[in-house]
């Protein structure tokens, strides 16, 4: 079965909505953070500006949720629908069987690095979206741990990115270099967190209950 569900011209609308929505969650994710690592106000100036992209991103979402962007999503929609109601059982387990495969294929490696760290996340996004959209989960009953490996890459991703943020922001001209010191020492211990999750990552691996519901 062609995987439908990616470069598809139909699906474009709902990248451009979930890709805006996911740089205004990322922002969001390094405001928590923040709080949770530094209580104090050492960071005023770029909490505040950390804000302003905020409001600026989330304006930006808004922006593109329009009427005539909801229209073009439901129209999205009711081209998506003939095709899912073509799809028999035989080839939804077929495409879910080669799904499974190409993250079995990750797991089974030795020594997963940062690239195939990011690659298994992705797949692993995809399957479990896959799995709820079919229904699949309704045919047997999944398992408690399947959730284990999946919650400690979002984390893991999620220090990545804050990572990076925090690496950019150091690098701009005009900060002040008292926010700097702070953010270094910030990412330091962030860095140190995405390290442990790293470990325990790899400790889950194979996660082979993760797929017995599928087999």
């Amino acid at each position: 079965m062609k995987d439908a569900f990616s470069g598809a011209d139909t699906f474009k609308p709902f990248k451009l909505i979930f890709g805006q929505a996911g740089k205004v969650r990322e922002i969001q994710v390094e405001e928590a953070m923040l709080k949770e690592y530094f209580l104090n106000d050492l960071l005023k100036n770029y909490k505040d500006s950390l804000k302003k992209l905020r409001l600026k991103e989330q304006e930006d979402f808004f922006w593109i949720v329009t009427k005539k962007f909801d229209a073009r999503l439901k129209k999205t929609y009711r081209e998506i629908v003939p095709f899912l109601k073509k799809m028999d059982k035989k080839k939804v387990k077929s495409y879910m069987e080669k799904k499974r495969k190409k993250i079995e294929k990750l797991l089974n490696q030795n020594t997963l690095q940062t690239p195939e760290v990011h690659e298994l996340r992705k797949r692993l996004k995809k399957f479990h979206y896959c799995w709820k959209i079919l229904n699949l989960e309704k045919q047997k009953k999944p398992l408690p741990k399947k959730d284990v490996l999946p919650e400690l890459l979002g984390k893991w991703h999620d220090c990545q990115v804050i990572i990076r943020h925090l690496k950019k922001a150091m690098d701009t001209v005009g900060i002040n270099p008292k926010e700097v010191s702070q953010l270094e020492k910030i990412k330091t211990k962030i860095s140190s967190d995405s390290q442990l999750l790293f470990k325990k990552i790899h400790a889950s691996i194979p996660a082979s209950e993760f797929f017995a519901m599928s087999t």
